[in-house]
């Protein structure tokens, strides 16, 4: 198992792609979610050929995965 699956295969394990217009954007959602979640920094920005505006990647995991959200 990699870290790139995680995710699909340990409870309270999270990805996240977040989408916006520009790279400020983006980072700086990113960034604001590390700050105060359980979360990765984010991956390098990309595009998508064909697609309006930029993406970046995060990882999270819940504190305690038992908990009933």
């Amino acid at each position: 198992m990699t870290v790139n699956d995680l995710h699909r295969r340990e409870p309270g394990h999270v990805s996240i792609v977040i989408e916006g217009a520009d790279e400020a954007t983006v980072l700086a959602m990113a960034y604001q979610l590390a700050a105060c979640h359980n979360v990765t920094g984010p991956s390098a920005v990309w595009r998508t050929p064909g697609t309006d505006g930029v993406r970046v990647h995060v990882r999270g995991h819940l504190e305690d995965p038992a908990l009933d959200l």
